[in-house]
């Protein structure tokens, strides 16, 4: 009988938060879509992953994108972008054409995936209202909110990444398979695969695998040999049929040095506070942002050690190839490492309140703490960090802009830009712009990025290379500086033989008419009419 009522009694327990956390995800999903903003910023990797999409819903050539790519600024995008997140959009393009607001819904519902898998992959290590907690910090921050308007490849990476290390999590450590191991090998080099078509840097997923297979099987396993297989075989695949998928990426590796690495490592790392940004007192979230990382370090090393856990595998290997990639974008770099770090936070507060009552009770009182260690100091940490993740929430909302985005490709300026390219030149036109990816987009001109620095003969040597005929520069670069890292070369190099064709508040069109002279005649001819 009483085994019954405890049965009854968990059963209830179960589903009581099984509907709280359904719950809390349709108001994630509600407060996410009804607050979508119109309009796009300038960050043009979405008109490329959008080319790419139309591309495939019109089957044409994937990598025709309008875009030339520049190796000499390569960290504008790679040639071609892996065709994951495009294949995921392409019945959004072929249903809904060029309407921004739809692909926002597809990627909001690509996050709500997320929180579902990355929800069950932390329930075996997390108490139910922890796990709770856990999406609801996660669902709510800012942190995401705030990217949900942007069309990026991390909104689909997220749940396959999840879902990879849910499927390897259940053989290594807990020796569950779906189906049999050759099936469960498949499916999880199936998703390592799809990880790696959405962002390259799922690939260090194939290293976690090796790892988990080293450290936790301590074996070659049939499931870690299959899943192993399996995925390289179809990046493999992928490599042949589509060849400039991804390329250009290695080039970005140029860039690197010690600065940079330091730099890296300082914005990826202290970037997790963004979590708990409340728009009003930055300092408040500095601090609580490094007690949160002491106790975060705390929880993944009680997960990985003495064994490591895939999550912490792959969570490391994750965040070792962002340091080391030249671009510090720390919040964007980071983001899908978001989830795990509220896990290992809250895994943090659950170990410690268990050790410290284990270490300061009498023994008596010890074998009951063994017994029952989280249950009043556990909930008051866990439930104190959800009032305050909730209050720096609340506080950031109250600030936020909910209107149209007020910089960006749907701007009047921008729309006038596109309208006088698409219609005053001719199909054949090729042009310089500081954002070529949405240039091409939205006017079907082939379009390429300035080449990085002030070099007057490089970039006329540049433009000549590429044919360059259309020349497009901010007049309002001067206030945006730090918006962009060719902000300095915004400015037109004067030369006789550049005719404006169009202005508007923040942008110029110039007519390049290259002559038949000596590329670094021009340069010298285009100082000496700027001197003057």
């Amino acid at each position: 009988m009483k085994d019954s009522l405890a049965s009854a009694s968990g059963w209830y327990e179960d589903t009581r938060w099984r509907i709280a956390r359904h719950v809390t995800l349709a108001l994630v999903g509600v407060f996410f879509l009804s607050t979508l903003r119109e309009g796009h910023s300038w960050g043009d990797d979405f008109a490329q992953y959008l080319r790419h999409a139309d591309n495939i819903a019109n089957r044409a050539s994937y990598s025709e994108t309008g875009y030339i790519y520049n190796p000499q600024n390569a960290i504008v995008g790679p040639e071609a972008y892996p065709p994951g997140l495009p294949a995921a959009l392409a019945p959004v393009a072929a249903i809904f054409g060029a309407n921004l607001s739809a692909y926002k819904v597809a990627c909001v519902f690509y996050f709500l995936i997320a929180l579902l898998v990355a929800a069950r992959l932390f329930a075996a290590d997390l108490s139910a209202l922890n796990g709770w907690i856990c999406l609801a910090i996660v669902g709510f921050t800012p942190a995401y909110w705030e990217v949900k308007d942007g069309i990026a490849s991390e909104h689909l990476f997220l749940p396959l990444w999840y879902a990879a290390l849910l499927v390897a999590d259940d053989w290594y450590r807990r020796q569950r398979v779906f189906g049999s191991q050759t099936l469960h090998g498949i499916l999880l080099g199936g998703l390592i695969f799809l990880a790696c078509a959405t962002r390259s840097v799922g690939v260090v997923l194939l290293p976690a695998v090796f790892v988990c297979e080293v450290l936790i099987a301590r074996r070659a396993t049939r499931v870690g040999v299959i899943a192993l297989s399996s995925a390289v075989a179809l990046l493999l695949a992928q490599r042949l049929v589509l060849p400039a998928s991804g390329a250009g990426y290695l080039e970005q590796l140029r860039g690197t040095t010690l600065s940079s690495l330091l730099a890296n490592a300082w914005a990826d790392t202290t970037s997790f506070s963004l979590i708990w940004q409340n728009g009003h007192w930055s300092g408040v979230r500095r601090i609580a942002g490094a007690a949160f990382a002491l106790l975060g370090a705390f929880g993944f090393l009680r997960a990985n050690l003495p064994r490591p856990t895939p999550l912490g595998v792959a969570a490391a290997g994750y965040f070792a190839v962002i340091v080391i990639w030249p671009s510090a974008d720390g919040l964007r770099m980071i983001l899908p490492l978001l989830p795990a770090f509220v896990f290992y936070l809250l895994l943090g507060i659950q170990s410690l309140t268990s050790v410290a009552i284990v270490a300061f009770r009498s023994a008596k009182e010890r074998r009951f703490a063994e017994r029952k260690p989280t249950t009043q100091f556990a909930f008051a940490g866990s439930l104190g960090l959800l009032v305050f993740s909730l209050a720096s929430f609340g506080a950031a909302y109250s600030v936020a802009d909910f209107g149209p985005i007020p910089t960006g490709v749907e701007t009047p300026a921008a729309r006038d830009l596109f309208d006088f390219v698409r219609n005053h030149t001719r199909s054949d036109d090729v042009c310089l712009f500081f954002k070529p990816r949405a240039l091409a987009l939205y006017t079907g001109r082939r379009s390429s990025a300035y080449p990085l620095g002030t070099d007057e003969l490089e970039f006329w040597r540049y433009a000549k290379s590429i044919g360059a005929t259309i020349i497009i520069v901010r007049t309002d670069a001067a206030d945006l500086a730090g918006e962009d890292q060719t902000s300095e070369m915004l400015a037109p190099f004067p030369s006789r033989d550049l005719e404006e064709v169009f202005a508007n508040s923040q942008f110029r069109v110039y007519r390049w008419t290259p002559p038949a002279t000596d590329v670094r005649k021009m340069a010298v001819q285009a100082v000496e009419f700027a001197a003057n």
